[in-house]
């Protein structure tokens, strides 16, 4: 196959790698790093979010008190019906969509999967089967599509 040249840089001396990116020597106290920030994730779900809830639940209550209940009896209840009706709308909306996929897969156990030739197979990347055999038998293989999807390269690797 022919391997078209790219714009990548693979040289790491021309790469903006800051110094302390796989350098062990900066990382230290590892324990004391996971204590922290195992501390932090507990403040955030234990403190922060629930606060954070609280706050958006009082401003939405004061946002819907001041829309339906502020104005008169009529438009109060003319503002109530439209947000039932909405509620209504995505709930019968959520409902029928479950329904027709129950309805569609309920006697399916497991998608079955057909077995597909060499030939097939190869055909779909536009590779011969010898090639396609040498691609199954490596450990590690390097895919090269170009811009449409489509593979123009590979590369083998032995483990």
């Amino acid at each position: 196959m022919n391997k078209i040249h790219s714009n990548i840089v693979t040289n790491p001396a021309q790469l903006d790698i800051p110094q302390y990116i796989d350098q062990p020597q900066y990382v230290k106290n590892k324990a004391t790093n996971y204590t922290i920030q195992a501390l932090g994730w507990l403040v955030w779900t234990l403190f922060i979010l629930p606060l954070l809830s609280l706050i958006l639940w009082l401003y939405q209550g004061r946002l819907i008190q001041s829309y339906i209940f502020a104005e008169q009896m009529n438009v109060q209840m003319y503002n109530f019906a439209w947000l039932a009706l909405i509620v209504v709308v995505c709930c019968a909306s959520l409902l029928l969509w479950a329904s027709y996929n129950w309805l569609r897969y309920r006697k399916r156990d497991n998608p079955k999967v057909l077995n597909v030739s060499q030939s097939i197979l190869a055909q779909d990347f536009l590779i011969t089967t010898d090639e396609l055999s040498r691609i199954q038998k490596s450990k590690s293989i390097v895919l090269h599509y170009n811009e449409e999807g489509i593979l123009y390269n590979y590369e083998l690797k032995k483990a």
